[in-house]
C-alpha cells in the first residue's frame, strides 16, 4: 500500500471518529449508499491506481534484504519480481464466520488490505458487490518486539477503535510488544496460547451481534 493511500485511510477514520453525531445518524437511517460522518478519496479505488504495486522491505543486518539497502550492491536499482504466488486469502463477499490470524513483525502486512476492505465495506465506500458480508469477522493477533519495530499496526488500531466506538463486530485487534513472563523470557504464542484464544471465538454467533442491515 502506498504511503498516500495509507494516510488517506488514517484521515478517513479520524474523520469518522470525530463526527460521532453524523456517523450514528447514518448508521440508524442509512443515507444514500454512504455514511455522512466520513469520506474516502475515490481516486485510491480507481483501476488505474491499482496498477501500481508497493513492496515493503525490512532491512536486517544480515540476510537477503540487506542487499536492497547496500549502495554497492544496489547500483542500478532494477529487480525482477516473480509473482504473486500462492492462493491468497480466499476471502470473497460470500465469506462468513470468524477468521483468526496470528502474526509477528512484518507478517501483519499480509492482512492490511483485508483490514482496510472491512473498513471500506463498513462505510460503504466501495460497490455493494465488493463489500464483505455482515457475517464476516476478522480477528488479528499481532506481535512486535517493540513499538519502534511495529509496522501497519497504527492503521489496524484505528479500525479497531472505529469498530468499538460504533458497535460493529467485523474486526478485532490484539497487539503485543514482547511481554515478559516471571522467568524473564519473552512470552511466546505457542500452541497452548493459540488454542486458548481460538476457543474464545469457537461458538460466537455473529447473527446475534450488530451487523450490516
Amino acid at each position: 500500500m502506498k504511503k498516500d493511500m495509507y494516510n488517506e485511510f488514517m484521515r478517513s477514520i479520524d474523520e469518522a471518529m470525530n463526527n460521532e453525531d453524523k456517523m450514528c445518524s447514518s448508521i440508524k437511517t442509512k443515507f444514500s449508499n454512504k455514511y455522512e460522518g466520513t469520506t474516502f478519496n475515490q481516486k485510491f479505488l480507481d483501476q488505474s491506481y491499482a496498477e501500481f504495486a508497493t513492496v515493503s522491505v525490512k532491512t536486517y543486518q544480515r540476510g537477503l534484504s540487506k542487499m536492497f539497502f547496500d549502495k554497492e550492491a544496489n547500483q542500478n536499482g532494477h529487480y525482477l519480481v516473480k509473482g504473486p504466488v500462492g492462493k491468497g486469502l480466499g476471502i470473497t463477499k460470500e465469506s462468513e464466520g470468524v477468521h483468526v490470524a496470528f502474526t509477528a513483525g512484518t507478517g501483519i502486512l499480509v492482512f492490511i488490505d483485508l483490514v482496510t476492505r472491512i473498513y471500506l465495506s463498513r462505510i460503504e465506500a466501495i460497490p455493494e458487490e465488493e463489500r464483505l458480508s455482515p457475517l464476516f469477522k476478522f480477528v488479528l493477533y499481532a506481535s512486535f518486539a517493540n513499538k519502534q519495530d511495529a509496522c501497519g499496526v497504527e492503521l489496524c488500531e484505528k479500525v479497531n477503535n472505529f469498530m468499538l466506538k460504533y458497535g460493529f463486530n467485523n474486526f478485532e485487534l490484539y497487539s503485543r510488544y514482547s511481554k515478559k513472563n516471571r522467568a524473564g523470557k519473552l512470552e511466546r504464542w505457542n500452541e497452548k496460547f493459540i488454542k486458548k484464544q481460538l476457543v474464545k471465538f469457537q461458538f460466537e454467533d455473529l447473527h446475534s451481534r450488530f451487523g450490516w442491515k
